[in-house]
């Protein structure tokens, strides 16, 4: 039967509409495909309104049949002359194609989607006469019933489709006459023309639903065919694509295509395959990996399959790419590679995802360290043990540490798990990197710990008229004193040497210093070193008498007998004054009677030493 599809005055203005579009004078397998990854080329409205609207993938969580982006066709109503429709990428076709041709476009049909019983749309695919001014449509008639909907046969949320050779917008479907098919699970399926012509020349339209596996629908292939529809006659191979009502407020559709023959032979999409390399080796998706990697495609479409027509490719949701040879991703990140394939016979790969992940910069460590509870430096002496935390860091958006090492003193390399402690006395340097997932390592950096608890030791040495002076001996001349510090091999070395005379304000040590004043000393040193440690003070005692007044008070303090002691002062007057006249007789019989009493007294009122000593001191101040 052979409907006008609207009057001779809308042909033109859809003819007017399509100025511009491509153009072919033969078809090709496919001659037309459009996914919709770059535009909407070739589709348009019946006004602006009805235009098509490219939407990414995901939004109004539909995923696309494939790719990244789909279309929506646009709530127009039969009252406004239809919605979005398309020529094919052609406007002047007029010839039909020897063996026929066939058009198909993936709908997605949402069971869940809150629509009002009885919501309808119409796809067609239509022939021209060969004046281009009537047209025969054949028409897919879809209504959308709830459960309590008692026309429509069927339970639950459903959609009813039936087909017309006629573009009544009031069909109801649900209602319709002859074989119904009935879909009840959300997805996308294939509405698929095929237009052939039999030994009479005579049109025959087979009008298929396909599902997202590329199987038949069940109950839903119908054949159409009339007398009347003569190849070259009555038809031509002119075709438009159309809604010529759409009534929801969502209609997503994608894979608008156009080829020659029938295609019924393959209905199963082609296969992708996805490999890549890294570094010159194998790369596994979803891997970190800290080189560019470089993805290839391999498609098949099998044995008996039509031959893949196109692999297409996006990355990060971009602009989708025709595939055709080897591509490369060196950009640091995570990313994701979108690819599939369509055949000749217009099946569609499902969408493969995969994710490239490239880390090219290495972690950072940082190293921290306390000593007795409070923060250390490192490189600065300390007397406790020393802890040390290390913090590695790979960065917002990278692969992640993976090891932290250390090692100590060129030691063996260890793996970081806690903080550690050094505690013997020395100075070491510690070594310290880290690696991420990606397999990036970082430059070693080196610290120092410096660690003395020992104190410094000072020994002290002491001369009297150029020979060893004993410590707690008389002396009869100043007594010069030496101090030495040692802080030993492994300490932070001295810091300062300290002394102290009968009690006096500490002295800082430079050279040797002299103890000169007769009576007997009490001398104090010690030493620091740079990590703190103070020595425990050391004690030694210097007697010094170089004078007779200091010789007359050691005969007091030594001689308990006060008229021995009277006699033996009075003899070292005596010598003194000899001395001091320069009379050496005098100074000889004053030393000689001296000398008598402390012999007399030796080992009597006087000890064996201090007799001695006395009769030393007497000899060196007068001899």
């Amino acid at each position: 039967m052979t409907k006008t599809l609207c009057r001779s005055g809308i042909v033109l203005l859809l003819l007017s509409l399509v100025v511009g579009m491509l153009s072919s004078s033969a078809l090709a397998a496919p001659s037309y495909f459009q996914g919709f990854e770059t535009d909407t080329a070739d589709w348009k409205g019946f006004a602006p309104a009805a235009d098509p609207i490219r939407t990414q993938s995901g939004a109004n969580d539909i995923i696309a049949a494939s790719g990244d982006y789909y279309a929506l066709a646009p709530n127009f109503l039969s009252s406004q002359s239809g919605s979005s429709f398309t020529f094919w990428g052609q406007t002047d076709q007029l010839s039909f194609p020897a063996g026929g041709f066939y058009t198909s476009v993936a709908i997605y049909l949402d069971v869940d989607g809150d629509w009002a019983d009885d919501t309808e749309f119409n796809w067609e695919s239509g022939l021209y006469s060969p004046d281009g001014f009537s047209s025969t449509a054949f028409v897919f008639n879809v209504g959308f019933y709830t459960s309590d909907n008692s026309t429509a046969a069927g339970s639950g949320n459903r959609f009813i489709i039936a087909t017309s050779n006629d573009n009544d917008q009031d069909f109801d479907p649900g209602s319709a006459a002859g074989t119904k098919a009935a879909i009840s699970q959300s997805g996308w399926y294939t509405f698929k023309h095929v237009f052939q012509s039999d030994s009479d020349d005579v049109l025959h339209v087979t009008m298929t639903i396909l599902d997202a596996a590329g199987n038949p629908v069940p109950d839903a292939q119908w054949t159409m065919t009339d007398p009347s529809w003569v190849i070259e006659d009555t038809i031509s191979g002119n075709g438009v694509g159309f809604f010529s009502s759409q009534a929801f407020s969502l209609l997503a559709f994608d894979n608008a295509i156009m080829g020659l023959g029938s295609g019924p032979a393959d209905t199963a999409p082609p296969v992708t395959t996805g490999s890549a390399m890294s570094n010159g080796a194998a790369y596994t998706f979803g891997d970190w990996t800290s080189h560019a990697v470089t993805i290839t495609l391999q498609p098949s479409d099998g044995t008996n399959g039509s031959g893949v027509a196109s692999t297409m490719y996006s990355i990060d949701n971009g602009q989708a790419a025709a595939y055709t040879s080897e591509f490369t991703i060196s950009t640091a990140g995570s990313h994701t590679v979108k690819y599939w394939s369509t055949d000749n016979a217009g099946n569609i790969e499902q969408t493969h995802t995969v994710e490239v992940k490239i880390d090219t910069t290495p972690p950072v460590t940082t190293a921290s360290a306390t000593s007795n509870g409070t923060t250390y430096t490192f490189g600065n002496w300390t007397t406790q043990p020393v802890m040390i935390t290390l913090s590695p860091a790979d960065g917002t958006g990278e692969s992640g540490v993976a090891s932290t090492y250390y090692t100590i003193d060129n030691g063996p390399e260890t793996t970081y798990a806690n903080p550690f402690s050094i505690s013997a006395d020395g100075s070491y340097t510690i070594q310290f990197w880290s690696t991420d997932v990606a397999g990036n390592a970082e430059q070693s950096t080196s610290v120092v710990v410096k660690i003395d608890s020992a104190t410094p030791v000072t020994t002290v040495a002491a001369t009297s008229d150029g020979a060893a002076y004993t410590f707690g001996a008389w002396a009869p001349e100043p007594v010069t004193i030496t101090l030495s510090a040692d802080d030993g091999t492994n300490g932070s070395g001295v810091a300062q040497t300290y002394y102290t005379i009968d009690g006096g304000q500490a002295a800082t040590y430079g050279n040797p210093f002299t103890i000169s004043t007769d009576g007997s000393h009490t001398l104090t040193y010690w030493s620091t070193d740079s990590a703190g440690n103070v020595e425990t003070v050391h004690t030694a005692q210097v007697n010094v008498v170089s004078t007779t007044a200091g010789l007359i008070a050691l005969v007091r303090q030594f001689e308990k007998n006060g008229r021995v002691a009277h006699l033996m002062i009075a003899a070292l007057n005596w010598a003194d004054l000899g001395a001091r006249i320069h009379s050496a007789g005098i100074e000889r019989a004053g030393l000689t009677v001296f000398l008598h009493h402390v012999v007399m007294e030796r080992g009597r009122s006087l000890t064996i030493d201090q007799a001695d000593t006395l009769m030393m001191l007497a000899r060196h101040l007068y001899g």
